[in-house]
């Protein structure tokens, strides 16, 4: 199952995790220890996790990369997203601009982690510049007491 997730090539671009959440609802009959990855960039998650959570046993794994958090000083640069093939200049020179990035990223992770906390779905953050596995291993030696 982690091979075929690390390995998955996507047919499109977007990202519903909504919508993934309830494909897991209606197909998934048995309660399952279910493990959601991504970086939790969307809306309207709350009440499907709920759902989710109330079926089974929903751990998030938050994928976090460093420069979703603190925008380094490299000058001008162009930036693609990755969902909507929109492109975009960014002067990371400004420490305003860098100021409001981080800002927005602040918000952005109290928003996830209180969706987490308010439908009792247990979380772990993973960032992409250190190894994962410690993180997991922290996770499930908690879970164990």
């Amino acid at each position: 199952m982690i091979r075929e997730a690390i390995y998955f090539k996507p047919q499109g671009t977007g990202t519903d995790i909504p919508l993934s959440i309830e494909y897991l609802n209606r197909v998934t009959r048995r309660s399952a220890i279910t493990f959601i990855i991504s970086d939790f960039y969307a809306e309207g998650l709350k009440n499907p996790l709920s759902i989710a959570n109330k079926r089974h046993d929903v751990v998030a794994i938050n994928i976090i990369d460093p420069r979703d958090v603190s925008m380094p000083n490299v000058g001008i640069v162009k930036l693609k997203d990755a969902e909507t093939e929109k492109e975009y200049l960014l002067d990371t020179a400004d420490p305003k601009v860098r100021e409001d990035y981080q800002l927005k990223a602040g918000k952005k992770n109290k928003r996830t982690q209180k969706a987490f906390y308010s439908v009792n779905i247990d979380s772990i953050d993973i960032s992409t510049d250190k190894p994962y596995t410690k993180a997991l291993i922290e996770f499930f030696k908690k879970k164990e007491k």
